[in-house]
C-alpha cells in the first residue's frame, strides 16, 4: 500500500484535534459513517433524508448567496490561510484585507442597508 497522499495526513489531525482518534483511523484504515464524522468535526450537518438534506444545502446557499461576494472570497482566503498562519500573522493579514475593502461598494451597501434596515444588495464579482 500506500501512505495517505493529497493532504489527507497533515489535515486531519487539524480537523479532529483528538490525535488518538486520527492515529486509530489512519493505522486501520475503517470506514465510518455520517455520526462519527459530524463528531470528529468533518462535516458540520447530518440529514436524515435525501430531501431535508437538499432543503438544508439551498437554506444554506440561499443565507450565504446574500453575503457580500468580496468578503466571502475573503473569509475563504483568510481561512485557508489560518492553518499556516499564526495568530498575529493571521491578524495582520484580516486587517489588510480590511482595510483594501474600505474602498468597495460593498462597504457602502452594508453601512446603507443596515441604517435603512433592509437586506444589502451586493454586485455580483
Amino acid at each position: 500500500g500506500l501512505v495517505a497522499d493529497v493532504g489527507t495526513l497533515q489535515r486531519l489531525p487539524l480537523i479532529v484535534g483528538n490525535n488518538s482518534e486520527v492515529r486509530r483511523l489512519c493505522f486501520t484504515g475503517e470506514t465510518f459513517g455520517a455520526q462519527l464524522a459530524l463528531k470528529l468535526g468533518l462535516v458540520s450537518h447530518v440529514a436524515e433524508s435525501k430531501e431535508s438534506m437538499l432543503a438544508y444545502a439551498m437554506d444554506l446557499a440561499t443565507t450565504i448567496s446574500q453575503k457580500s461576494p468580496l468578503v466571502l472570497a475573503g473569509i475563504k482566503k483568510m481561512l485557508n490561510l489560518a492553518t499556516h498562519d499564526g495568530v498575529q500573522e493571521g491578524l495582520n493579514r484580516v486587517a489588510s484585507f480590511n482595510a483594501s475593502m474600505l474602498s468597495t461598494n460593498d462597504v457602502m451597501e452594508s453601512m446603507a442597508a443596515r441604517a435603512e434596515r433592509r437586506s444589502a444588495v451586493y454586485s455580483r464579482l
